[in-house]
């Protein structure tokens, strides 16, 4: 005892010594708390790597112990000697195992931390080439950054915002500068710039950028080549794209109100639900194309093909369709309010329960299309050739249906309440159950229409001379045998 006391200052000083290496002493300098944080995980580590050394140890001392069994133990010595040690060889191999995994995750992440300072450097390099004042140089840059999008999902942010932002500093000159093109003629797109949007538009499919899409609002990127292009929720309000490709793209969500596309390639692309608003759209190529939920209201279309396309739910309302084609769309569900579609071709459309109240159709070709159930109330159809298309139901409610041609239209039902109709051709149009109260069927041609079911009989679902009596007629009206002596009585 007398020893352990002689001895005691020793001790203490060591332990005070060990303390002011940890950091548990009074410092001579500022503690900082980042270090004392790396003192205790170095600690933490220390004791987790003595006590992973003291429990594989004894792992392999107990082995044997561990893995007996009756078995084992009424064997002879030899064979539970054999039996020992290959317990301690598997507790062994199970460690190695455990190394060798520990050291390949290791060196997984040493690779991580490699393959991103490389890229790092090459993403480095690549900003250094897009300053160049030389073309060649500027498409390398943008061409090494289109491989760091292809290699690097971490840098795929950072990458598309630098070119976004190289693609605004090269698209657009500043107004007023030499260097800016007349504001009435499309100019060819710079190769640098091209490549550039070539870039964006086949980056690699991600979903959570993919749902960000591009901001590239302003830009002056008239004949851009970007076919099958993947540019959804994009932002291309304002961008001028004149005779612009884009056929095939996908451009769904996409904002492009007020964007100049006139003349553009769009066939086959798709459009669900975007946005054009205001957009000038004038000669462009639409054909098969897919707008179903699209707003378009108030945008301009003249001479546009829009054949063959899909055009579910969407809002035209307000917009200028004259002289475009749209022969083999469907527009059911479609809002049409005040669109002008004169001298348009609306051949074979599907404008089911469509809404074109107030609309201009003067002189409009649609043939053999579907209008069952479509508002067409106060619209403007002069002169408008609706051979053989079906109107069931339809509200034509003080439409101008002047000098209209609707030769063996289906017409069940329709409400032509105070309608235009003079001149009007109605050749074997089917009228059963049609109102023509207060419609003005001056010069109108009925003959051969069909005015009552298909029995003859039934009064109700047919047109009389009664129901006749409320329309406005006279000498030049041309009805059917059966209801021409009676009007001729009242004339």
């Amino acid at each position: 005892m007398a020893r352990l006391r002689a001895r005691w200052w020793r001790i203490k000083a060591a332990v005070r010594l060990f303390a002011r290496d940890l950091g548990w002493g009074r410092p001579r300098r500022p503690i900082v708390v980042r270090d004392v944080n790396r003192r205790w995980v170095l600690l933490l580590t220390a004791l987790l790597v003595g006590a992973a050394f003291v429990a594989y140890g004894w792992a392999i001392a107990e082995a044997p112990r561990m893995l007996d069994s009756n078995s084992v133990r009424q064997a002879s010595p030899d064979a539970r000697l054999s039996a020992h040690h290959n317990a301690r060889l598997l507790v062994t191999s199970l460690g190695g195992a455990i190394v060798v995994a520990i050291g390949l995750l290791y060196t997984a992440r040493n690779y991580r931390l490699a393959n991103r300072g490389q890229v790092t450097d090459r993403f480095t390099k690549a900003l250094e080439r897009l300053d160049s004042t030389k073309a060649h140089i500027r498409i390398g840059g943008v061409h090494a950054l289109a491989r760091v999008l292809q290699d690097s999902p971490s840098h795929h942010n950072d990458t598309v915002d630098v070119l976004i932002a190289f693609l605004r500093d090269r698209s657009a000159p500043s107004p007023g500068s030499a260097d800016q093109p007349p504001e009435d003629l499309p100019q060819e797109l710079p190769e640098d710039v091209q490549a550039t949007v070539t870039a964006l538009a086949y980056r690699p499919r991600r979903r959570a950028a993919e749902r960000a899409g591009l901001d590239l609002h302003d830009l002056r990127l008239d004949h851009l080549h970007a076919p099958y292009g993947r540019l959804q929720n994009s932002d291309f309000s304002g961008c001028r794209l004149r005779e612009a490709r884009l056929h095939r793209a996908m451009l769904d969500y996409a904002e492009l109100s007020r964007a100049d596309l006139r003349g553009a390639e769009l066939n086959r692309s798709s459009l669900k639900h975007a946005t054009l608003h205001l957009a000038l759209i004038d000669h462009a190529d639409l054909f098969a194309v897919s707008l179903s939920g699209a707003d378009l209201s108030m945008s301009s279309l003249t001479g546009a093909n829009v054949s063959h396309a899909l055009l579910l739910d969407a809002c035209l309302s307000e917009c200028r369709l004259n002289g475009a084609y749209l022969s083999f769309s469907d527009l059911q569900l479609a809002n049409l309010t005040r669109a002008d579609l004169s001298h348009a071709r609306l051949n074979r459309c599907r404008l089911h329960n469509a809404n074109l109240s107030f609309a201009s159709l003067r002189q409009a070709e649609a043939r053999d299309s579907h209008f069952d159930g479509a508002n067409m109330a106060h619209i403007s159809a002069a002169k408008a050739n609706f051979g053989f298309s079906r109107l069931n139901q339809a509200v034509l409610e003080s439409a101008d249906l002047r000098d209209a041609r609707l030769v063996g239209a289906q017409m069940r039902r329709v409400d032509l309440g105070k309608a235009d109709l003079r001149g009007a051709a109605l050749i074997g149009a089917d009228l059963a159950g049609a109102n023509l109260s207060g419609a003005d069927i001056r010069g109108a041609d009925l003959r051969m229409a069909r005015l009552c079911d298909a029995g003859g009989k039934n009064p109700v679902e047919g047109l009389d001379a009664n129901d006749l009596a409320t329309a406005r007629t006279d000498h030049s009206t041309r009805l059917p045998p059966r209801l021409q002596a009676g009007a001729d009585e009242r004339w």
